[in-house]
């Protein structure tokens, strides 16, 4: 589910289907991403040989597709090719190359120069990269009346008062604990008042790694009206359109943001050093215990607009400024 996003935009900016054997992915492409050629191809029908009859190419969010299948795929006559799509930017897997999603990839897109210098470091590195910029902010703009009133009718109607609105969005608990989550979100929550209204939007794998857990959040804070937990809600440009003030840890949403020129606050739940919290150079890293989390919120001077500027272009290149 965590895919949809990325592949969604994609497949309608590049007039392919987009093919899943997941009814509920089905589902939810159908409602949020109408545009685009979702096909459902369950048990037998989504085949190795369907596969091998029907495409040359296929792009994939999953980091090891390419490797599982390119092999099974010949036994069926087929040389596939396969085209690496990354779901998101973050500084996740700098201090270990071995976790980077481009690793082993036979070929790439990227979204500018900082995912081209990143793949330099590699040792088995994509030999073909297609730089496409940030398509799915050009997706949003291109669709925006239409996500707009999504936003309005699922998102800011839920909340009573109109207030300063606060997204929190941590990534999921990965071999280097970066999710600031389980650390955060208690102390967070007791800190809602009557100054903001906080959306929380948790990892899809959060979900799926520790549903009971988010599972009993949802439920105690479904009638809050100032809390509005997120079940199942792919858009994010959209989301972030009409967000305040950003709270994130290491979760590539956060570079997304950087494009809104809006302030930022972090969580540092495992101390990483300055070199790989590249995006925490945009804001404010928050105490662990998130005591000075109230004070940012009424207001700080965010002197980091020029930083912003320089680490979004050198994560999105001008893909579609300069061609269109």
């Amino acid at each position: 589910m965590h895919h949809l996003d990325h592949l969604a935009p994609l497949c309608s900016l590049l007039d392919i289907p987009l093919i899943t054997d997941v009814k509920q992915i089905y589902i939810t492409c159908k409602k949020y991403y109408p545009m685009v050629d979702i096909r459902l191809q369950e048990g037998v029908d989504f085949s190795l040989e369907y596969l091998a009859r029907n495409f040359d190419t296929i792009i994939t969010s999953s980091r090891f597709y390419a490797k599982e299948l390119s092999l099974l795929l010949q036994i069926h006559g087929k040389d596939m090719r396969f085209i690496f799509c990354p779901h998101g930017n973050s500084d996740k897997g700098i201090l270990n190359p071995e976790m980077d999603p481009f690793q082993d990839q036979e070929s790439a897109f990227i979204y500018g120069n900082q995912m081209r210098k990143r793949i330099e470091n590699l040792t088995c590195k994509p030999k073909n990269l297609f730089e496409i910029g940030n398509y799915r902010l050009h997706f949003y703009q291109k669709h925006k009346t239409f996500y707009d009133k999504i936003i309005r009718e699922e998102i800011t109607c839920f909340f009573k008062e109109k207030r300063k609105i606060v997204l929190y969005a941590p990534t999921w608990q990965d071999m280097e604990s970066s999710s600031s989550y389980f650390t955060v979100i208690d102390s967070l929550l007791r800190q809602v008042d009557d100054t903001f209204n906080l959306i929380v939007k948790p990892h899809p794998l959060l979900k799926e790694k520790y549903p009971s857990e988010i599972m009993k959040l949802t439920e105690k804070y479904r009638d809050h009206e100032s809390v509005l937990i997120l079940e199942d809600f792919p858009l994010i440009y959209p989301l972030l359109n009409i967000v305040d003030v950003y709270l994130g840890d290491f979760s590539s949403i956060g570079y997304d943001f950087l494009y809104f020129q809006r302030p930022m606050l972090f969580c540092n739940p495992n101390k990483r050093t300055d070199k790989g919290c590249f995006l925490h150079r945009c804001g404010i890293t928050l105490k662990e215990d998130l005591s000075d989390f109230s004070h940012h919120i009424k207001g700080y001077e965010d002197t980091f607009q020029e930083k912003k500027k320089w680490i979004y272009n050198e994560t999105f290149s001008e893909f579609f400024e300069k061609n269109n």
